[in-house]
Formats: C-alpha cells, sequence, structure tokens
C-alpha cells in the first residue's frame, strides 16, 4: 500500500475539470451530462458534486482557470520585454502560444459561445478585461513614446488588435495548426505593426 499514490483534492478537482473540457468539446455544453464527466474523470458522480455544484459551475471554473493560465503567460511575456515593440510582439506570440496548449478549450468556447447563458457569457467579457487593459496599456505607452502613432483611438486600436489575433488564432486552430505557431504569430505581428508602429520601430 505504501507504493500507490494517493490523488488529492486539488489533483481530483484538476482532473475532473479536464475531464470536462473533453466531455463539452465532444458532445457541447447543453448536451453533456455530469454522468459522462463522471465517466471521463473515473470518479463517481457524486464525487464531482463535492468540488462543483452544477454543470454551469463546471464550466464557470473552467474559464476561470482557463482565463488565469492565460493570464500569466501574458504578464511574464510583457514583463520579460524592455520596450513597447517587444511587449506587442510578446502579447502576440503568448496568444498563439496559449491557443496551441489549450486547443480543445479555445475549440469548445468558440462553438458554445453564443449559446452559453447571459451569466456565462458575461463572465467570459469579464475574463478578457484584464487582457484589454494590458494591451491598451501597451498601446498608450507606445503612443507616449512616439513608437505608435498618434493617429488611431487607443481604445479602437486595442480591440482592432485582439481582434485581428484571435481571428487568426482561431482559423488557424480550425485548420488543423498546420503552420508553425511562431510563424503565424510573427506574421500578425509584421501586420499590425505596419500599420501602426512608425517605420524605425517595426
Amino acid at each position: 500500500m505504501g507504493g500507490m499514490h494517493q490523488i488529492g483534492p486539488a489533483d481530483k478537482r484538476q482532473a475532473i475539470l479536464e475531464a470536462a473540457q473533453r466531455v463539452f468539446a465532444e458532445s457541447g455544453f447543453h448536451t453533456s451530462t455530469m454522468d459522462a464527466v463522471a465517466d471521463a474523470a473515473g470518479v463517481a458522480k457524486g464525487t464531482i458534486y463535492l468540488y462543483f455544484k452544477s454543470k454551469n459551475e463546471l464550466l464557470t471554473e473552467l474559464m476561470d482557470d482557463r482565463t488565469d493560465k492565460l493570464t500569466r503567460m501574458l504578464v511574464a511575456g510583457v514583463e520579460a520585454e524592455p520596450d513597447v515593440r517587444g511587449k506587442l510582439k510578446a502579447l502576440i506570440v503568448a496568444h498563439f502560444d496559449f491557443y496551441a496548449r489549450e486547443r480543445e478549450f479555445m475549440l469548445l468556447l468558440s462553438r458554445q459561445l453564443g449559446l452559453l447563458s447571459p451569466e456565462l457569457a458575461s463572465r467570459v467579457v469579464q475574463g478578457t478585461a484584464f487582457l484589454t487593459n494590458l494591451t491598451q496599456s501597451i498601446i498608450e505607452e507606445g503612443v507616449s513614446a512616439g513608437v505608435v502613432s498618434g493617429s488611431f483611438d487607443s481604445v479602437r486600436l486595442t480591440y482592432a488588435l485582439l481582434g485581428m489575433v484571435h481571428a487568426v488564432a482561431y482559423q488557424w486552430l480550425a485548420s488543423g495548426m498546420r503552420a508553425n505557431a511562431a510563424d503565424v504569430a510573427d506574421q500578425v505581428y509584421m501586420l499590425f505593426a505596419s500599420g501602426v508602429l512608425h517605420a524605425r520601430d517595426q
């Protein structure tokens, strides 16, 4: 018995989240059942309710977990860069790195977003608030430093950049990620830079 590995509550909770992601991705959130999640996680159905009160709470926790992971990746990438150009590129690269690591979750989210309840949809919006604020702060820093053109409204520029990143990333995922993530991220950066960065800073 001494050689057996005991799974702690935190590990079991994470295992249930991972199983829920697989089930939701395969069957769709609304048609998935807690029984299916329990089977995929290898636990009794009652065990799931020790950690999550409902299927909605499972999805909410899954979204929070992935949002936290993306936030950590973005902050680590941006903080490692000393200038605006590096920060913008790091922001884009971190997104594609995250999409590659969390392909199943991002495809699930893209397919189910329009079907979510108002509460869950609002949770998604709340989860992206930090990302939006971080991006806007980098752009405004660039404008102040004379790196980013001041001809554009910083809010619109923020949403233009994030919209481009997400659209290209989803297309990349849906196509089976045939291109290298770093190459695609670099193309997105160059496209954005060619329109808003002063030539000497691209």
